[in-house]
Formats: structure tokens, C-alpha cells, sequence
């Protein structure tokens, strides 16, 4: 992810200054953690909020990967591997970069106000994503899978896709 004209990964060294402000910077974070993963890649959800305890989430684990000293990038791919753990679920990270939540049940209500194109709908991940953009404390949120490719969504609407036929 971009923090000014710097790269948060750069060589695969992590840098703490990760910031997740701007679709472009999320874009690139998604895309860095697919690449960290490498073959072993399972797919992630992402919600960008600062306010995780306002949301429709419960955690899918009764415990939480050791954090500590580790960036925002590091965890999610440490964790977003198919014999991971905490892969199952969304991550809620704040703009600022940091992880607040791991594998989290994530339910948004449908807004059948929202025009869905049946054609670029790629699963329920993709679903909640989109629905939950929408959700009062939600930023953007994410999901990059092999299927999908990178999506992100903003206020019920995709704005970012990255893979063929978007």
C-alpha cells in the first residue's frame, strides 16, 4: 500500500506506516497480500473501519494470532493461507493501518435498494461486501479471492476491480 510515494512492502520488508486512506492504497494492500500468500492464497475480506464495535460482526474464533511487533500486511498474510487458522471470515483494519479485529462472522442487512449485477457477483463474500459498505463505520471494504480478483466498494457501489471482465 502507497504512503505517499513509498511502498509499504518493499522486498518483503514490512513497514509499520501502512495506511489505508484511499481505494488506490487499499487496492495495493489486497494485492500485496496475495502476493506474501503466494500459492497457499485462501482470500481475504477486509472492512476498513475505526469503529469495529458499532458492526454486525462476531468472532469465528474463541482465540487471537499473537500481533505483536507485526504490520498490518505481515498478519493478514500470515493468516489468509488455506491451512490458516484465522483465514475464514473478514479482518476489520483501521485507516491508520491497524488490524482490530481477525475472522469475523460478518452479516450486513440487505439493501434491496442497491442495484446488484448478477454478472459480476462472484459469491458471499462479494455479497457482504458489497451490503456492508453501506453500514454506518464502514469505510470501504474488500475481498480479494482467486475468482473475484481484487474488489473493493464504497457506499453500495464496486469502485475498484482488478481481473479480467470487471
Amino acid at each position: 500500500c502507497l504512503v505517499g510515494s513509498e511502498m509499504c512492502i518493499r522486498d518483503r520488508v514490512y513497514t509499520e506506516k501502512c495506511r489505508l486512506t484511499t481505494i488506490e492504497e487499499f487496492a495495493e494492500f489486497l494485492a500485496n497480500i496475495r502476493v506474501e500468500c503466494g500459492e497457499k492464497f485462501s482470500g481475504i475480506g477486509i472492512l476498513v473501519s475505526d469503529t469495529p464495535e458499532r458492526l454486525p460482526i462476531v468472532s469465528l474464533r474463541d482465540t487471537v494470532p499473537d500481533l505483536t511487533g507485526k504490520s498490518a500486511l505481515q498478519t493478514l498474510a500470515e493468516i489468509s493461507v488455506t491451512d490458516g487458522t484465522y483465514h475464514d471470515g473478514f479482518h476489520v483494519v483501521s485507516p491508520a493501518g491497524l488490524v482490530t479485529r481477525v475472522s469475523q462472522y460478518f452479516s450486513p442487512p440487505i439493501d434491496s435498494s442497491l442495484g446488484v449485477d448478477r454478472h459480476k457477483v462472484s459469491g458471499g463474500r462479494y455479497m457482504a461486501a458489497l451490503y456492508g459498505s453501506v453500514i454506518q463505520g464502514i469505510i470501504m471494504t474488500g475481498i480479494s479471492t482467486r475468482q473475484a480478483g481484487i474488489r473493493i466498494f464504497v457506499g453500495g457501489r464496486e469502485v475498484f476491480c482488478r481481473r479480467v471482465n470487471c
